[in-house]
């Protein structure tokens, strides 16, 4: 659609140069709609159609006020303006002016042409630069647009745009009816429509999942259908019941709601409550398309006004019978200089002469305007007062009889006014047949122009054949000439042809789909009832998921990822990034410990992120516990030897446990040699371990320090088999302590239970004090 075009009311073309007549608040300019004449143009108050237009200044001015060259308010370089004159001066040349006394001085340094010396008087502008009423500047202002190296106002809902379409904003804010407006798809709308909410900057941002009406991103308040809220977490659960129905507690089924209602009564299903996305709200029942007599707002249809058949919030386009549509309005009697027109519902204009009328002819006057008579339904002068067939002969000052072919003339013989039945009047002349371009008007008499489109015709809106224009073609469709072929048809051989279903718009032959009707969707030029896997519906069209994606909700928000990727922030990826651990194809936060993890709690990082911490058994601590020493590589508390308390390295002992030295090599020994299933005794010198034991630090058996190869260590004691609460450490053949949320576990971390403590519930290999959301 052309920059202009929104504002055209009737056209003869989709170009921005095809309108004929335009909107309340635009005026016409040589087949355009513009809110302001442009320079060389002046505002033509008393048009004929009826409307205000823009008319070309006299080639003699520059800029005007009225026809001819006695209007002139600016002149080109080189001419003098006198008394709405341009009168010929000195000749200028290109960035100069003439001044009042006939010499030429410089432009300001913006105008690359001017008519006076400040930066407000350029007519035309460097390539650097755009014209904006009189300025030469580098951008256009804000709420306009540039076009033609011109800078236009933006359609008024708009705050910013790139064109004058409502559909071509760019921001948004208040318009000038004070309505707040918020940006959505490049249209500023008054509300944000179903699945987003109003963000900062005034723009339409999406609801949560399956959220039509929410606060913000993360507060829903009512669900799309098929789902219902959830009050703690303010998330959209999904319903037993489909989209559409209502459930029945009595027999446990759903029962469906009218087609496009969303939320119904068991009662009475064909009372809505709301409606989806594509429907309008009208009397409690939801419509596909407004009933006639009402329009579309928002999610609703409204009533147009009293007598008015189509309209849309601002203005009325047809009457019902009996009123005649008049400035966008209906009214039942039309006022003088205009007739109710049956077949357009309009009021027409009459012709100049008449007061009254009751069409467009000349021999059509019911009254007539002052200083004219009505004599059989012409105006005429006093002293023209016709005979039926003469005319007035003002050099013979008498009526002279109208040649044969004319029924009426007016000042020769041969200038016909009307002609007898059968004839037409053309170029004030009666001929038996209209020629090509032309067609016999009953109404007018006359031989009426076809559309300007149209190569023949056999009436105003009859069109048989279009005009032939290589570089500009045209189509046939319902007896009119268009550039492009209305919704539902596709150009072919010079003409419309329809488009198959269930295609809405198709391009090149009836099968290729651009657009579908009704709940099909596109696919590749096809029309289906469902995308192909990895593709989602996005306003009617299928788009494919993002890489690695297996099931999406938006081109560019993921769901479900594919086998071998992770899901983080909407998108599929070859592994979470630090801070996250992967569980289940998802990136689930680390503990705020943590910089890298493999499991939610603080024991499951595999890095701190404070740089001054110190990593212990997947804990980060302040410093190293006893029994442990730090390894700067890693960064990582790393066990001392067994024999040792405290230590500085592996090999290194700084303190011993009980019973044992530090040597001289800085390894723990007895005091004394003993077997290995012995312990030194300062009276009695080496004695036996416990049975249980392999080595000791005394008789009793839980003061074991190692085991034997078929038992493990469990604090002091030598077991058979761990107890609850503990797993098998076969690096170190010892009893270690599962994590805390575990009963029973094959590891430390919290994602290694076997079972769980009663309290939880299990989720694969994780305890979780609540089940999670889904």
């Amino acid at each position: 659609m052309g920059l202009f075009q929104h504002a055209c009311i009737y056209c003869h073309g989709a170009g921005a140069t095809g309108c004929i007549n335009c909107t309340e608040g635009y005026f016409m300019e040589d087949g355009r709609c513009v809110q302001a004449c442009s320079t060389s143009y002046y505002l033509d108050h008393s048009s004929e159609h009826g409307y205000k237009s823009c008319k070309k200044c006299d080639a003699s001015c520059l800029t005007c006020n009225g026809p001819g060259f006695k209007n002139c308010t600016s002149c080109p370089s080189g001419y003098l303006l006198d008394l709405g004159t341009c009168q010929m001066g000195a000749i200028c040349k290109d960035g100069e002016y003439i001044d009042e006394h006939g010499h030429c001085q410089i432009c300001d340094a913006s105008c690359a042409k001017c008519w006076g010396p400040t930066q407000e008087d350029c007519t035309g502008c460097p390539v650097t630069r755009i014209f904006d009423n009189g300025h030469c500047v580098f951008k256009c202002p804000s709420g306009k647009f540039e076009f033609q190296n011109q800078c236009h106002l933006c359609h008024y809902t708009c705050q910013e745009c790139q064109g004058n379409e409502p559909s071509n904003c760019t921001s948004c804010g208040v318009d000038k009816h004070g309505q707040e407006r918020f940006l959505y798809q490049g249209e500023c709308w008054e509300s944000c429509p179903a699945g987003y909410y109003p963000a900062e900057g005034h723009t339409c941002l999406p609801c949560p999942d399956n959220c039509e009406l929410c606060h913000n991103a993360h507060i829903c308040v009512r669900c799309t259908g098929g789902y219902f809220l959830v009050p703690t977490n303010h998330t959209c659960q999904k319903l037993a019941c489909g989209q559409g129905e209502v459930q029945d507690p009595d027999y446990g089924e759903c029962v469906p709601c009218e087609e496009g209602c969303l939320g119904c009564n068991l009662g009475d299903p064909g009372t809505c409550a709301s409606c989806g996305m594509g429907y309008y709200m009208f009397q409690h029942h939801c419509h596909k398309t407004c009933p006639e007599r009402t329009y579309g707002e928002g999610s609703e249809c409204k009533p147009c006004d009293t007598n008015c058949s189509n309209c849309d919030q601002h203005e009325c386009y047809s009457c019902e019978e009996g009123f005649f549509l008049l400035g966008g309005t209906c009214v039942r009697k039309c006022g003088p200089g205009f007739y109710g027109d049956p077949e357009t519902g309009e009021c027409e204009p009459c012709h100049r002469a008449c007061e009254t009328c009751t069409g467009f002819g000349h021999q059509q006057c019911r009254t007539c305007r002052e200083g004219l008579q009505l004599r059989q339904g012409t105006c005429v002068g006093p002293a023209q007062t016709p005979v039926e067939g003469e005319f007035w002969n003002d050099i013979l000052r008498g009526h002279q009889p109208c040649h044969p072919s004319c029924e009426t003339c007016n000042e020769s013989a041969t200038l016909c006014t009307s002609c007898p039945k059968g004839t037409y009047l053309l170029a004030q002349a009666c001929v038996s047949s209209c020629p090509e371009g032309t067609w016999p008007s009953v109404t007018s008499g006359s031989c009426e122009n076809c559309p300007e489109d149209c190569a023949s015709c056999s009436g105003a809106n009859l069109c048989g054949k279009c005009r032939t224009r290589p570089d500009f073609p045209l189509f046939l469709h319902e007896g009119r000439c268009y550039t492009r072929c209305p919704e539902g048809f596709y150009a072919e051989d010079s003409a419309c042809r329809r488009c198959s279903a269930p295609c809405r718009t198709c391009e090149g032959n009836a099968t290729s789909c651009r657009s579908c009707q009704g709940d099909f969707v596109l696919d590749q030029g096809a029309c289906r009832e469902t995308c192909p896997e990895r593709h989602v519906a996005m306003d009617g069209v299928c788009k494919p998921c993002p890489k690695m994606c297996q099931d999406c909700i938006h081109e560019q928000t993921c769901k479900e990822c594919m086998p071998e990727s992770v899901l983080y922030k909407d998108m599929c990826h070859q592994s979470c990034p630090r801070g996250y651990y992967a569980d289940r194809r998802q990136c689930v936060p680390c503990h705020e410990d943590c910089l890298e993890c493999d499991g939610p709690s603080a024991d499951d990082c595999d890095l701190c992120a404070e740089s001054s911490s110190v990593l212990y058994d997947g804990r980060c601590l302040e410093e190293c516990p006893t029994g442990t020493y730090y390894e700067k590589e890693t960064k990582e508390c790393r066990e001392c030897h067994k024999s040792c308390r405290t230590c500085s390295s592996p090999g290194t002992c700084t303190t011993c446990r009980e019973g044992l030295g530090v040597a001289s090599h800085g390894r723990c020994v007895p005091h004394k040699e003993c077997a290995p299933v012995e312990y030194w005794d300062e009276a009695l010198g080496c004695k036996p371990c416990h049975a249980k034991c392999f080595r000791c630090t005394g008789p009793a058996e839980d003061q074991c320090r190692t085991c034997p190869r078929d038992s493990l260590l469990l604090n002091t004691t030598c077991v058979q088999d761990c107890p609850e609460g503990y797993y098998a450490d076969e690096d170190s053949h010892q009893c270690a302590p599962c994590h805390s949320s575990c009963r029973t576990c094959e590891g430390r971390r919290s994602t290694q239970c076997l079972s769980c403590q009663p309290s939880s519930f299990q989720l694969e290999k994780e305890c979780l004090p609540q089940c999670r959301e889904g």
